[in-house]
């Protein structure tokens, strides 16, 4: 039985008063599966991540092996979660929701990062141009349902990561305030 919400009809019919509670109603699922799909984007991101790093420490080949089908699954599953926003969104755009709307913006491939908090893992010159993708803006994911090991591993990793950033802009600050003695002392 093939059930037609109102983003399958053309606007016309859409704006019709009948349909206006259903398209509200449908918006409103359409935003809470939008809200479920980045935020298994971002699960599965971070679990790659995780797994990234285990087969970097991994020795054996043997091991590297048998561990390159789980990484594989784990990429495909971030492409997939991030096809389901994809058409999500769509449907939302279709809806009415603006293009430019703040919170549901479009998915690119280059948003497809994982939350980098570890400085070997950024590449040469990064940190002057480096830009965390705005999926990472809302964290809130963590309290979905993962596992224990997954929420702990994700919570240390931010934890790190906000004490580099303050000890980065601390640094920063203190150096903007040296500029500015050496300045006065020149003149």
């Amino acid at each position: 039985v093939e059930i037609h919400l109102p983003s399958s009809y053309p606007h016309d019919v859409q704006s019709h008063e009948a349909l206006k509670e259903a398209a509200k109603l449908e918006k409103a699922m359409r935003e809470a599966d939008a809200d479920d799909g980045l935020d298994e984007v971002k699960a599965h991101l971070a679990t790659s991540y995780g797994l990234h790093l285990y087969l970097k420490k991994a020795t054996t080949q043997n091991l590297k092996l048998r561990s390159s089908g789980p990484a594989q699954r784990m990429r495909l599953a971030v492409y997939a979660a991030a096809e389901v926003y994809r058409r999500t969104r769509a449907a939302l755009v279709f809806l009415g929701m603006s293009e430019a709307d703040p919170t549901y913006r479009p998915l690119k491939k280059s948003d497809l990062k994982a939350f980098v908090v570890r400085e070997e893992d950024q590449a040469f010159g990064d940190s002057r141009n480096f830009k965390q993708s705005w999926i990472w803006g809302d964290l809130s994911f963590v309290d979905n349902d993962l596992s224990d090991s997954v929420k702990n591993h994700i919570v240390d990793h931010l934890r790190v990561h906000w004490c580099r950033t303050k000890a980065t802009a601390e640094r920063w600050t203190e150096e903007m305030e040296l500029v500015i003695v050496k300045m006065t002392r020149t003149i």
